[in-house]
Parts: C-alpha cells; structure tokens; sequence
C-alpha cells in the first residue's frame, strides 16, 4: 500500500527539522539571486534595461535553482540511507548533472505547459506523471525522455493516489508558508506606520524580500514530500504487479 498522507507529511517534516541547518547551508546559496532579483525594481529605474537585466539574471537563477535542486534530491537520499552528507561531494556531483537537470526540467516544463494550453486538465494531468523526472533523472540516471517516461511509470495505474498525495501536503504547507510570511510583513508595516503598504500594487522593499526569502529556505520541505513519494512509489512497483491506467 502506497504511504498514507499523514505519515509522508510526518516523515517529510521529521527530515526537514531535524536536518534544518544542513539544507539551510544549501538553500543559502539561492538567497544571492533571491535578494539581487528581490532589489533589481528599486535599482533600476529604465524599463528597458529593467526587463533585459531580469530576464537574464532570472534565466542563470533558474539554471542555479535546478543545481541546488538536484543537490537536495542527493542529500535527502543520503539521509533517508543513514549515510553521512558530503556537501563537497554533493556540490561536485550536483555539478556533474546540471546540463542534464536542466534538459529534463524544460521537457516537464514544455509537457505541462503544453497539456495546459490544450485544455487544464490534461496539464493537470501531464504535471503528476511527469512530477518525479528529476527525482528518477538524479538518482536512476535516466536522461532527457527516459527520466519522464519512468516518471509515467511510477505514476501508472496510481494517478488519483498519487494526485491526492501531492495536493494535500503542498496545501497545508502552503498555508502554513503563508502565515509564515504575512505574520512579519503585518508587523513590519505597522512598525514603520505603513499598514496595508505590502499589499498595494508597487509593495516595499521588505515585504518583496520576505515573500521571496521564506519560500526557498521552505523548499527542502517540498522535495522531501516528493523523495518519500517517489520512494514508495518505486519500492511499491518493484513488489506488486503492473496495473493499468
């Protein structure tokens, strides 16, 4: 049987507290393209430029972000085996796979996106049997098609469980973030006797940080929610026979 909600939340959570200080050496790193991006409205006051300058410091933080991405998916594997976390090494491997990683991101990005433009559910759809590439891509070194094929595999014949098992740990974390998030923007604005000031159209400078900090120092969360799915998945697919979609 596929791993209940509660317990790959519970297990999800256990690793992310429990290795908080080491994912945050990781995730640190995206804080310098987060922060640059973060302050580039207030920096640059040409539209043109503006837009030129984000479009390409946001294409090299996307390349960066699929780098620490995979590097996460190798320490949380480690973890998960009781073995011991070489960030080094890490780095080094993480590095080794990026080109890749990034090939296999723009495939589930241009899969999605495409079902989407068809109609929402089959992005819907194509996103959950597509959402375990990297996973498969990092550690069953399966490249480019392959990686989104054994995705489909995995998935095949589990679409509803494995749906449900997406949607409802993102869901309470995301509230969770949220709260996370508006408790010290509140407070900020009504320090500086700016109520409301984060939520106008052109919002200041801490509530941009703020938004955009928490969410990544959040994120191994997320890819531990997606290593224990995959895993069950995978160990669940290696002992019962093939089901059909």
């Amino acid at each position: 049987m596929l791993i209940k909600v509660g317990a790959l939340m519970r297990e999800s959570w256990a690793i992310y507290k429990n290795n908080f200080s080491l994912f945050l050496k990781i995730t640190a790193w995206l804080l310098i393209p987060v922060v640059i991006l973060s302050f580039l409205p207030y920096l640059i006051s040409n539209s043109v430029i503006f837009l030129a300058t984000n479009f390409f410091l946001s294409l090299l933080s996307w390349v960066f972000s699929v780098f620490i991405s995979i590097a996460l998916v190798l320490t949380i594997s480690a973890l998960s085996k009781k073995e011991s976390v070489d960030l080094r090494s890490i780095y080094n491997l993480s590095y080794s796979k990026t080109f890749w990683g990034v090939i296999v991101s723009i495939l589930v990005t241009l899969a999605v996106g495409f079902g989407t433009l068809l109609l929402i559910i089959p992005g819907i759809i194509f996103s959950v049997w597509f959402s375990f590439s990297l996973y498969v891509f990092v550690l069953e070194n399966k490249k480019g098609t392959d990686a989104l094929a054994r995705s489909h595999q995995l998935v095949k014949g589990r679409f509803w469980p494995v749906l449900w098992r997406w949607i409802a740990p993102n869901f309470v974390y995301g509230i969770i973030l949220l709260i996370v998030i508006l408790i010290p923007i509140y407070i900020i604005d009504f320090a500086v006797g700016q109520p409301g000031a984060s939520f106008t159209a052109t919002p200041p400078w801490w509530s941009v940080l703020i938004s955009n900090i928490i969410p990544v120092l959040v994120t191994p969360l997320l890819y531990a929610v997606g290593f224990i799915l995959y895993d069950a998945l995978k160990k669940e697919k290696e002992t019962t026979p093939e089901k059909t979609q």
